[in-house]
């Protein structure tokens, strides 16, 4: 279905990918702790985070276009130097470690794939990687878990690209 990611560490270049790896690491903690009120914090801590991303594109496009608003600025740089590829990369980095605890993959995987599918919508690189990631989350989630992730992911890309469209 997706094609394969070869996974690049941007962290010595870029402060935002050292800032994901924080969250995922507060997360972790939190989860594997069990402690559920800084579990939930944490986690939505990650998505405004992710989604600021998305949400940044939003705003550049509307100032660069005037002529096409709401649409999402396609990222003409080299796609190494595209933040959004870089954060999108050092989450599947993540995702994809074996020595990831499934209690955290299982708790993440109820909150990332919206976000992941809305930034999935900036550019071609960044569809790669999200289709990457939703793969790795139901392909490791609980079973029981993978029909709302397709569902959610399915929701948000149908209101994103109706919001493009407008």
């Amino acid at each position: 279905m997706s094609a394969s990611v070869t996974l690049t560490d941007f962290s010595s270049v870029n402060p935002q990918v050292i800032r994901l790896r924080e969250n995922l690491n507060t997360c972790s903690t939190y989860i594997l702790s069990d402690n559920v009120e800084k579990s939930q914090e944490s986690v939505n801590s990650l998505v405004e985070f992710l989604d600021s991303f998305y949400n940044l594109n939003l705003i550049e496009s509307e100032e660069d276009d005037n002529t096409v608003p709401n649409q999402i600025r396609i990222n003409s740089i080299n796609p190494e130097e595209d933040e959004n590829v870089q954060v999108l990369h050092d989450l599947l980095r993540f995702l994809t470690s074996s020595s990831l605890n499934q209690m955290v993959v299982d708790v993440l995987a109820l909150r990332l794939p919206g976000v992941v599918a809305k930034l999935g919508c900036v550019s071609d690189k960044c569809r790669e990687i999200s289709e990457c990631l939703i793969d790795r989350l139901v392909s490791t989630c609980n079973p029981r878990d993978m029909l709302s992730i397709l569902c959610e992911v399915m929701l948000v890309f149908t209101k994103t690209i109706k919001h493009i469209s407008k």
